[in-house]
């Protein structure tokens, strides 16, 4: 018959010492040299892990995500949309590439180990990241760039052992039961970085304003929260920081040494 979707059960595993491709988008899946169905998902609920080698994950619709993907080195790459259907981590001492979207109610981790995690594509803009219990996504190590807009439901937190992590887009931080924090260096590069009913802090050696179109930190919702930066704020003098919040909350900046040059 026609093939629909790679599945890994819960429970499950791949496990392999060189390259893992799971593709269900490729001619040489269907039968006859057909295409796959344009509905075909790769579902992966076991767990995935290469000892060496690439690990390469593809689907003609959807990847849906509910396990944790490991790699020690190579590189680790969703090609396709992500939905996270259940809490995951992806983790590799390399490249991490999420090359499309990320949506879901659903909490992630990353750790890129001595490499970086790139997300090329908007998360949660259809669901906002995470289930509103604990963070919704966890820098644990690596650097990380996020290149399309980011909207949660609980918070962000970047880990002490975590690289510099840089937003080129929007960030959008609603609820949850968990406050954003960034122990590490920060990148803001023209956007607006907005909490809502929820708190958030920068706590590394320096937040670093870029971009010729100004930074906003925004404090919206209705109750009395705060952005607190004890990072050294540096950046151009062309890059404007503005700050707005609701009549209860702040915004503060503690660090005497902030610098624009």
């Amino acid at each position: 018959g026609t093939p629909d979707s790679i599945l890994i059960e819960a429970g499950g595993a791949i496990e392999a010492a060189g390259d893992i491709t799971l593709a269900v988008n490729s001619d040489a899946l269907a039968p006859n040299g057909g295409p796959a169905p344009v509905n075909a998902r790769t579902i992966l609920n076991g767990t995935v892990s290469n000892t060496t080698g690439d690990i390469n994950i593809s689907a003609a619709q959807a990847i849906e995500l509910n396990t944790d993907v490991t790699s020690t080195g190579g590189t680790v790459s969703f090609n396709s949309p992500v939905i996270l259907t259940g809490t995951s981590s992806v983790s590799n001492d390399g490249t991490i590439t999420f090359a499309s979207t990320v949506d879901g109610a659903n909490d992630l981790s990353v750790d890129a180990g001595s490499g970086t995690t790139t997300f090329d594509g908007a998360l949660g803009a259809t669901t906002p990241l995470g289930d509103g219990t604990g963070a919704a996504l966890t820098i644990a190590g690596g650097a990380a760039t996020f290149n399309g807009t980011v909207a949660t439901a609980s918070g962000i937190v970047q880990e002490a052992s975590a690289g510099l992590v840089t937003f080129n887009e929007d960030v959008t931080i609603t609820g949850g039961d968990t406050a954003s924090s960034f122990a590490g260096n920060v990148t803001l590069d023209g956007l607006t970085f907005q909490t809502i009913d929820q708190d958030a802090s920068f706590t590394g050696s320096t937040l670093t304003l870029a971009g010729s179109t100004g930074v906003t930190l925004r404090v919206g919702g209705t109750s009395a929260h705060t952005i607190t930066v004890d990072a050294q704020v540096v950046g151009p003098v062309a890059t404007a920081l503005n700050i707005w919040t609701n009549p209860a909350s702040a915004v503060i900046l503690t660090n005497a040494d902030n610098t624009y040059a």
